[in-house]
């Protein structure tokens, strides 16, 4: 049998070679395996800008809106955790400028947008949440009122209760305010099983529900509101009124409730707390 030629065997690992060239850029190989690779080049090194979180925070109390807003924008790409004293500081203290804008605009009786973007607002108040920091809960119930920080301040607990209760109980808040506050602490109540909230925190809650319940309100809604929180704080004397209401058209009349719908709507609520129907939504 003839062995074959050396130009044969050369010939045929020359193109094996290729084929080998031909496979390794054609099937994803590692580039450390392809011909002509090198290790060093194939690693690319990318280098993230650094946020100058100092000067967002000085941008953040700039007249120029647009300045502001930017400074927002780069605020928001920074995670809650990674955010700076300084830099959270900032946007606590530009909610709380936000807040004053919401309280004019209802002392003026104008819109919002009049004032102010409120979903930049509402932005703001997100953010602020989303620290998740104690020291915040004060601007934070300054907030009510949009229906963005209710979950939040509900997640505080115990703590926030007496800053909650300081908006629902005051005179000069709006009903909106008032409104989610009473929304806030149904939901503080219900979601504390144990421990149980303390008798102090009790009290105060029991102490604005009966004011909410009692007398003319400037909107429905904060008594069908004060009706969810009163049955559930036992508390006799409250499940009395709500009972009132539930039976006596006349009581509902007295709260400034004249709405012939409304009136219905109001007994109804009242009948079905009694009754133990829960208040929506849930914890």
């Amino acid at each position: 049998m003839k062995r074959p030629s050396k130009l044969i065997v050369v010939s045929s690992a020359f193109t094996l070679l290729i084929f080998l060239v031909a496979l390794a850029y054609t099937t994803g190989l590692p580039k450390e395996l392809k011909v002509g690779a090198s290790p060093i080049a194939s690693e690319e090194v990318v280098v993230q800008p650094q946020i100058d979180q100092h000067q967002i925070a000085l941008e953040l109390v700039n007249d120029d809106v647009r300045i502001r807003n930017r400074a927002i924008d780069s605020a928001k790409s920074i995670a809650p955790a990674n955010t700076g004293v300084e830099l959270r500081s900032a946007l606590i203290n530009l909610l709380s400028k936000e807040n004053e804008i919401v309280k004019k605009s209802h002392r003026m009786g104008v819109t919002l947008d009049t004032l102010d973007d409120p979903d930049v607002i509402t932005i703001i108040q997100r953010m602020v949440a989303e620290f998740n920091d104690p020291t915040a809960i004060g601007v934070l119930a300054e907030a009510l009122g949009m229906g963005t920080v209710i979950r939040p301040l509900a997640g505080f607990g115990e703590q926030a209760v007496p800053a909650i209760v300081s908006v629902v109980s005051s005179s000069e808040s709006h009903y909106s305010a008032v409104d989610d506050g009473l929304r806030t602490l149904r939901l503080i109540v219900e979601g504390t099983k144990r421990p149980p909230l303390s008798t102090n925190t009790l009290a105060q809650i029991r102490s604005v529900v009966r004011q909410r319940l009692d007398g003319r309100q400037p909107m429905f809604t904060t008594v069908w509101y004060a009706i969810d929180l009163a049955t559930i704080v036992d508390d006799v004397g409250l499940r009395e009124i709500v009972k009132n209401l539930a039976e006596n058209r006349n009581a509902v009349l007295a709260r400034g409730i004249d709405d012939p719908s409304i009136i219905e709507k109001t007994q109804k609520r009242a009948t079905d707390r009694l009754a133990g129907i829960p208040a929506q939504p849930r914890p």
